[in-house]
This record gives C-alpha cells, sequence and structure tokens, in this order.
C-alpha cells in the first residue's frame, strides 16, 4: 500500500471526502493527515531494531585515532545508532572491542593498550579506535538502525519521509494507519484511546516477531 491508499482508507473509514491525491491537495484536512503520517513515521524509526531499515556499513581504517565521523561513515541512508556488537574487522578476522564506556576509555589512554585487538569508542559523533591502526589498514563493518523507512515506486530508492503519493512503508502497513487513526482523532477531540491500544498492541507485536 501506498501513502495514498493508507489516506484514502483512513477517509474512507471516518466518513470523510476521499482524496485522489495527498502530497499535492490544498485541503486542509488532507495535508493534516498528510502531516500526521509523516509525524507517525518518525515516531516509528525510533522504537525499535527493525530489520527492514537495518544497514550495513564499512569503513577502511586509517594511522590515526579518530577514524571519522560515524554519520558520515554510514552514508546518506538515515544513520541513527550502530548495533555495537556488529563492529567487526574482517581483514585481520575479529572483533573490535566496544564501544567503551567513557572510564574505560579514559582507563586505556592512561595505561595503553598494548593490542592486538583495537578497541573502540563512540564519541562526538566519531569512531576512535585505540591502539592507532598500522598496517595492514583494516576494512571494518558494522550494523546500524536507519530512519529510511519510505521507499519510492522505483523499488530501489529510500528516503526518510513521505514525499510522493505512490511512496510506501517499509513496516506493516496497519501500524501506520492504526498510528493515523488515533493521532488524527487526538487532535481532533474524539475518543482515540481504542485507536492508541490497538497501535501500541500492533507495534509491540510486531517488535517481538521482527
Amino acid at each position: 500500500m501506498t501513502l495514498l491508499s493508507v489516506i484514502q482508507d483512513h477517509c474512507r473509514i471516518h466518513a470523510l471526502n476521499i482524496p485522489t491525491s495527498i502530497t499535492g491537495s490544498t485541503d486542509t484536512t488532507v495535508q493534516q493527515l498528510y502531516g500526521i503520517a509523516n509525524e507517525v513515521l518518525d515516531d516509528l524509526v525510533d522504537q525499535s531494531k527493525f530489520q527492514a531499515i537495518t544497514r550495513e556499513a564499512t569503513f577502511t581504517s586509517i594511522a590515526a585515532e579518530d577514524q571519522g565521523a560515524i554519520s558520515a561513515i554510514a552514508g546518506v541512508e538515515g544513520y541513527l545508532w550502530a548495533y555495537p556488537q556488529t563492529f567487526y574487522d574482517r581483514t585481520l578476522r575479529r572483533p573490535l572491542y566496544g564501544p567503551l564506556t567513557e572510564q574505560e576509555w579514559q582507563a586505556i589512554k592512561a595505561i595503553p593498550n598494548p593490542g592486538p585487538f583495537y578497541k573502540f569508542r563512540l564519541r562526538g559523533d566519531e569512531i576512535l579506535i585505540n591502539p592507532v591502526p598500522a598496517t595492514p589498514f583494516s576494512e571494518v563493518y558494522f550494523e546500524y538502525a536507519s530512519s529510511w523507512a519510505i521507499l519510492a515506486v522505483d523499488g530501489t530508492t529510500y528516503k526518510p519521509r513521505f514525499t510522493a503519493d505512490d511512496d510506501s512503508f517499509v513496516l506493516p502497513e496497519k501500524i501506520l494507519r492504526k498510528g493515523v487513526a488515533y493521532r488524527w482523532k487526538q487532535i481532533k477531540g474524539l475518543p482515540y484511546q481504542a485507536d492508541e491500544e490497538k497501535y501500541y498492541s500492533l507495534l509491540n507485536n510486531y517488535i517481538v516477531r521482527n
């Protein structure tokens, strides 16, 4: 289902005029529902480690403690946070230990880590590695959560928000539909608690199965 069909279903159920377009509509109710759909989307991507929005990133280590910004290394696909136990050095075929806490990092700075295993810390959006990598420089891989949960009609382009009527949601759309319903009713001052409970029930069940 698409953004258009989700909002059309909502309008049909709630006896509203059924739109033929969403993003280009000048109808205030349609625009409100469009905004609510993106608001629900923003909330949903922060809820759990959904496999549908999990991505893999890689970088080649350099001869410096600071390996660069993790958000830049992850690329443009909506980096939210890294999954800690996924950092592996595929060149040396061993894990990177971490991310270290602030206390652990300061400890190895005071009492140097003799290696051979690298340890890392995430601080200020940077990936810090100790000891400083030396040749052969390694290919490091890790997985991360992305906020890009919208798929364009071409079937290959992901993005962070609905921007076209034919955009689709990569998570179950019944969760999105119920989220839009309860938020809309809440804004309108209508009874919304039953829809809210159903929304969180659908979401929590999906998190468990996912």
